[in-house]
């Protein structure tokens, strides 16, 4: 069987297009679609931390009214993304659960954890205690500051000057 963008498909045997689910515009079927792009599609960004690790989709999920039953049982609704349980194993009923998108941004690997005192949090909640926007954070640590003095030091008392390397006053 061979998938078009459209609300239809085209069937090997007859060539004919055959009417399927008419859900190929929902946040849904987005999802269902992407997840199977990161697993199987190697010219895309984000393959290699998904399908060129062995991470894969089972084969119930491989048809969207699998997936699309599963989901609807499961919990989903509008703003809430797949998580995968164990990071190490495909997508699968048994090791995905729905969960908001912005917590599933904070279990990414590329998230930055600070400790400062004796208290660890997300790079991000750290940016709000202090009022720093992330973007300085960001800006910050890629010039080389130390994450607690990128999230720390208030923008507008002290700057790095990029050509001397050096922490200055205002």
């Amino acid at each position: 069987m061979v998938m078009t963008d459209s609300n239809s498909r085209r069937s090997s045997e007859s060539g004919k297009y055959q009417a399927t689910h008419g859900e190929s515009r929902t946040k849904l079927y987005n999802i269902w679609y992407n997840m199977l792009r990161r697993c199987y599609n190697p010219s895309i960004n984000g393959y290699m931390n998904y399908g060129g690790r062995g991470i894969t989709v089972c084969n119930e999920w491989h048809t969207f009214e699998g997936f699309r039953d599963w989901a609807l049982s499961s919990g989903y609704s509008i703003g809430l993304s797949i998580e995968r349980i164990n990071n190490d194993v495909g997508y699968c009923p048994d090791n995905c659960t729905w969960i908001p998108r912005s917590k599933q941004q904070s279990n990414k690997r590329n998230v930055v954890y600070v400790i400062i005192g004796d208290e660890r949090k997300h790079l991000t909640d750290w940016s709000k205690v202090y009022g720093i926007g992330m973007q300085t954070v960001s800006r910050r640590i890629h010039a080389g500051w130390n994450p607690v003095d990128a999230i720390t030091i208030p923008a507008s008392k002290k700057y790095w000057n990029r050509w001397t390397g050096e922490l200055l006053d205002r």
